[in-house]
């Protein structure tokens, strides 16, 4: 399942437009997996189905972990690249491992340790698991930055937004420039201007689009 899922939300989660070819590419080796899988289950005996199955699943996890060095830093949404580091983090710490029980399970001449052989994979599952669910938890069943056309306390204390610099998004999301925000502020463009860069620098955005995105992507009904 893993295997399956995972590529389709690392692309999701950083913004990749899936190509043909790609999502081809993915659709076969999940076939794969599954019938490899199943062919390991119901017809024991099978040694290749363990090296197939293995490969994979390491071309997954090494693929996981360049695309996030890779892309990391374009999450915009501080909670959600911190539990992304950490993603990281557990999958680097346990990758040495899981190629260990590899090791072990392939060589005769480790068969001392075999009563420790697949123990890390099924540890490190469990611990993303647990992980992921306690994320989702916390991530979508907090408040939203927007209700009723109102900016949230929890946004404006998450990112330290003065009650100006709250007037002057408001104006943004109503698609004001930085005359007319002057103007129904009193004070000038170029004042305007370095609220507006103060801003950007406290979410961790470069234009009104992508500073209206995050507001409205996380507004709540």
């Amino acid at each position: 399942m893993y295997i399956g899922t995972s590529p389709f939300f690392f692309f999701r989660m950083f913004n990749i437009v899936i190509k043909p070819i790609i999502r081809i590419i993915l659709i076969t080796v999940d076939i794969i997996a599954v019938v490899t899988a199943l062919v390991y289950l119901f017809v024991p005996g099978i040694d290749i189905t363990v090296h197939i199955l293995s490969f994979i699943m390491f071309g997954t996890l090494f693929w996981e972990i360049l695309l996030i060095l890779l892309k990391l830093f374009s999450l915009k949404d501080k909670t959600l690249k911190r539990a992304v580091l950490i993603l990281l983090i557990i999958t680097v710490f346990f990758i040495p491992f899981m190629l260990m029980d590899y090791i072990i399970s392939i060589s005769p001449i480790f068969d001392f340790l075999m009563t420790v052989d697949n123990l890390s994979r099924p540890v490190y599952f469990l611990i993303i698991s647990i992980f992921s669910i306690i994320f989702t938890f916390v991530y979508f069943n907090r408040p939203g930055y927007r209700k009723n056309n109102e900016l949230t306390v929890y946004f404006l204390d998450k990112f330290k937004i003065t009650p100006r610099e709250k007037e002057i998004i408001e104006l943004v999301l109503k698609g004001d420039n930085n005359k007319t925000i002057g103007e129904k502020l009193f004070i000038s463009p170029k004042t305007v201007e370095n609220h507006i860069t103060s801003i950007y620098q406290k979410m961790a955005v470069n234009s009104r689009v992508q500073l209206a995105q995050m507001i409205f992507n996380n507004s709540e009904k």
